[in-house]
């Protein structure tokens, strides 16, 4: 299992949060940087809601010695139909 999975899952429930009526369809892991203590991960998520398509990147980012959680954002993309 890729060290990413877990914040992918977290990425994923967040989407699911901020969208309850979409369905993710797919999601890539883009990349993890380190910035001092902090790491941050971002995901790409793809999600279909009513046959609206439209991709939301999900940034995470983390104490990286405790995994604590210091803050999580998502931007919605461009709209697909």
């Amino acid at each position: 299992i890729p060290s990413h999975a877990k914040w992918g899952k977290i990425a994923m429930q967040k989407a699911t949060e901020r969208y309850p009526s979409a369905k993710i369809y797919d999601y890539l892991h883009v990349k993890q940087e380190q910035r001092g203590n902090y790491s941050v991960e971002t995901f790409k998520l793809w999600l279909n809601d009513n046959n609206n398509r439209f991709e939301v990147i999900v940034t995470i980012h983390f104490d990286t010695k405790s995994e604590k959680i210091s803050k999580i954002s998502l931007q919605r993309l461009n709209t697909h139909t």
